[in-house]
């Protein structure tokens, strides 16, 4: 008995990151939303400004937290890829980067107790000479 086929290896940590990803995804989605509401971490819209001062550091405060939401939703886009072309077993580098992001606490992955054991399942899968053999 030759134990599970490469797609039997490859399949579940491949499902595990495109989960983490989507549910990553979400959840910045949804921050993005209440952030945009003025709501997000203060529970309130921001206050008035005195003065223009205080009116730029409140812009580069908010701007600040839209940019690391776009930067994290750019982290789960290349570990959902990472997770596609695993299950198609193609472009070995794109599953190695995005494999190793989602293993990097609160980067990639939003929901990082999740994240990391995917990510070492997919590594450990992935450096397996048959599983790398079978990339086109």
């Amino acid at each position: 008995m030759g134990g599970p086929s490469i797609e039997g290896r490859v399949k579940p940590p491949a499902i595990g990151l495109i989960s983490i990803s989507i549910v990553g995804f979400v959840g910045m989605t949804i921050y993005f939303i209440l952030t945009l509401v003025g709501i997000a971490a203060g529970g309130a819209p921001l206050p008035a400004a005195a003065d223009e001062a205080e009116r730029i550091g409140q812009a580069v405060g908010y701007y600040g937290t839209i940019g690391c939401i776009g930067f994290n939703a750019l982290i789960q886009l290349l570990i959902l890829a990472a997770g596609i072309c695993m299950l198609k077993r193609r472009n070995y580098a794109i599953c190695m980067v995005g494999t190793i992001t989602a293993g990097i606490p609160c980067l990639g992955s939003s929901c990082c107790v999740f994240g990391i054991p995917f990510a070492i399942w997919a590594f450990v899968v992935l450096m397996n000479a048959e599983v790398k053999a079978s990339f086109r």
